[in-house]
């Protein structure tokens, strides 16, 4: 007969517990031994601030935009409104060029910088950086927002560099869309928005300019910022967040997948359904295939420590045939 542990019950027992490796040889530091600190991976850095060393970090560039916004000041609102509007723009995308535009014209970028603006943005751009600025990267990114031949690395780049000139550009604009209040700046009056329509609604009349009329920017824009919030809301960013020098938010990806209630539940959270079943797709250790798999200790850590980037060798990387519950998880789930 299963046992319906909770997933944060389950976490909590096999972290403290069977999370490797553990090492008490003699060169473990004797510090950690006295303090209780059961994970040690020697040369490893391991930071708290809810992003990478680069500035950003996640699975993908809706993430890792999420992440910056949120560290820059803004409110789960506020980010979810202004990552709409990059989304209708750009698809997240830091190359996108317009749509039926010949190279040079109309808008490029997140934020689909046009005339005058898209100029001042473009002899910023770091010397690095200068060669994706061209029509062979402008076209649609994949679902996660990038270009498949441009470098994870550098699309991190491009994105701090991108959002960092974002919210300085927004820092020195004067306030020009009505009916928010007044403040110094774009910037300082987004921040004082307390839903995600009013923040949609005046990143796009203030920043973007599009020519939709505001009914439009809330049912179209509007929608897809929802679901952003919904998306993201409680995770990373000024939350704050642990990444290891493998990369990932480690806190924000604990609570993306594990329920925050302490009662018995076998039913996943959607955002770790879709986690399990992408492990599936991948031939990654997914645990006991009751309630279709995922709802054991080892699984959950195992998908944890992998999607998050902490720690993906964990369990031999989750390999299919090699991983599996040591024998202490085993005996715990027996006992």
């Amino acid at each position: 007969m299963y046992k319906k542990l909770s997933i944060a019950l389950c976490f909590a027992i096999s972290f403290a517990i069977t999370i490797q490796p553990v090492s008490l040889a003699a060169e473990y530091p004797d510090s950690y031994v006295t303090n209780d600190i059961l994970w040690y991976k020697e040369n490893d850095s391991t930071t708290c601030s809810g992003s990478s060393s680069n500035g950003v970090s996640g699975s993908d560039n809706q993430e890792k935009i999420w992440g910056y916004l949120r560290n820059a000041g803004l409110s789960a609102e506020q980010t979810a409104g202004v990552m709409a509007n990059i989304q209708a723009e750009s698809g997240f995308s830091p190359t996108r060029h317009e749509v039926g535009q010949g190279w040079g014209s109309g808008g490029w970028g997140l934020a689909q910088w046009t005339f005058g603006r898209r100029t001042l943005i473009a002899n910023k751009i770091p010397s690095e950086l200068k060669k994706y600025y061209s029509q062979e990267y402008g076209g649609a990114p994949n679902d996660k927002g990038m270009v498949d031949s441009i470098p994870v690395e550098d699309n991190d780049k491009l994105l701090i560099f991108e959002l960092e000139y974002l919210v300085q550009e927004g820092k020195e604009r004067p306030v020009t869309a009505s009916g928010f209040g007044t403040a110094s700046n774009s910037w300082e009056l987004l921040k004082t928005l307390k839903t995600v329509d009013d923040a949609t609604v005046f990143w796009h009349d203030d920043f973007e300019k599009s020519a939709m009329t505001k009914e439009q920017v809330k049912n179209i824009r509007g929608t897809a910022a929802q679901k952003i919030y919904e998306r993201f809301n409680g995770t990373g960013g000024s939350g704050g967040g642990c990444s290891s020098s493998n990369g990932g938010d480690f806190i924000s990806y604990v609570k993306r997948y594990a329920w925050p209630e302490k009662k018995v539940r076998t039913d996943k959270k959607p955002e770790y359904a879709e986690a399990i079943e992408k492990a599936k797709s991948e031939n990654r250790f997914t645990g006991d295939s009751c309630f279709g798999g995922g709802v054991d200790c080892g699984a959950f850590v195992t998908t944890l420590l992998h999607d998050s980037g902490f720690d993906k060798n964990y369990n031999y990387g989750g390999e299919n045939g090699k991983a599996g519950p040591t024998c202490r998880t085993e005996s715990v789930g027996r006992g």
